[in-house]
């Protein structure tokens, strides 16, 4: 008699366990691998921002030693159009460690444009110089003002559709501030000189074309300025030769900066006296960082206040009618 042997299965609890311990050490892995992924990313990026801060004052340092050197002997002063440190310049050391430096300025004593602040609080002067390239005085067919909005996202949707009378607020969807304006043409600081030679614009904001006006000695002279979503453009044409001094302010809402420019009457770019265009490159390793900066010849360009007097509350003004008098208002 045949013993029949039953076959067992086989027992595959082996091939589970090495199965999930494999799943398991993959995803190990790939949480370990974007971990360090991770933690580099930072580690450059923190070393990229500390990079470019040493740049930025790489290149702030480039600028305050131009400016030293202009202080020490402002009549040498010439065009720096190269990055070469010679003649004039030749005193500059842009090395400043092994690893920082700032390898190039570039300075231009007079530049196609000047560029000024100007908010609701206060009001900034500055010298208006046209002059060509050799640094002559010349007259201007166009005297060109462009400002922009003081928040990100310019709107010039609800900009008047023309010239009118001033509204009590500008609409919100006007983000744009009405510039004013006085220019000054005279030596003599006398207020009765200084009001008969002082010209005040008035630049509004349009959202439809441009109106520009003659130059000329007059108080309240509205100039229509053409707005795009991008900034504002306003023109005073006929300027003649001369120097000037010009004080910018803003009704309505402040602004970010003002960009003064000019077409001679050949219709080529003015240049203008007055402020001094500086451009520093600063690196640091091979991180790099560029700016542009004004400096003021004659020490203008300054904050003033746009009232003699401002209250952080409402001002009280009495009424006072007839000699006797016959009616005083009262105050609270």
């Amino acid at each position: 008699m045949k013993l029949m042997r039953k076959s067992r299965p086989r027992n595959q609890h082996g091939l589970v366990s090495f199965l999930v311990t494999m799943i398991m050490m993959i995803v190990i892995t790939l949480i370990v691998v974007g971990f360090t992924q991770v933690v580099n990313r930072n580690r450059q990026n923190a070393l990229d921002k500390q990079l470019s801060t040493q740049a930025l004052y790489a290149a702030e340092s480039g600028v305050n030693d131009v400016v030293k050197l202009i202080k020490s002997n402002p009549a040498g002063l010439t065009a720096k159009t190269t990055c070469n440190n010679t003649g004039y310049y030749a005193s500059l050391q842009p090395q400043l460690t092994p690893e920082v430096s700032y390898p190039c300025v570039l300075v231009n004593p007079l530049p196609d444009s000047l560029v000024s602040s100007a908010n609701t609080e206060t009001s900034s002067v500055l010298p208006l110089k046209p002059v060509d390239s050799s640094g002559a005085p010349v007259a201007l067919s166009k005297l060109i003002f462009e400002w922009s909005s003081a928040v990100d996202n310019g709107d010039a949707s609800g900009c008047s559709a023309s010239l009118g009378k001033f509204t009590p607020d500008m609409p919100a969807t006007c983000t744009f501030g009405l510039l004013r304006a006085d220019i000054f043409n005279g030596t003599g600081l006398d207020p009765v000189t200084m009001a008969n030679n002082t010209s005040t614009y008035y630049l509004h904001p349009l959202k439809t074309g441009e109106v520009s006006q003659p130059y000329g000695v007059g108080k309240g002279i509205v100039i229509g300025a053409h707005c795009t979503n991008a900034s504002c453009v306003g023109t005073i044409t006929n300027l003649p030769a001369g120097a000037y001094y010009i004080r910018l302010s803003t009704i309505y809402r402040d602004t970010k900066s003002v960009k003064i420019s000019g077409l001679t009457s050949a219709g080529q770019p003015s240049r203008f006296l007055g402020q001094i265009k500086v451009d520093s490159t600063g690196r640091a390793v091979d991180v790099l960082r560029r700016i542009q900066v004004r400096l003021s010849v004659d020490g203008y360009n300054n904050q003033s206040p746009t009232a003699a007097l401002n209250s952080s509350s409402t001002v009280c003004k009495r009424l006072v009618m007839g000699a006797a008098p016959s009616y005083v208002s009262s105050c609270p």
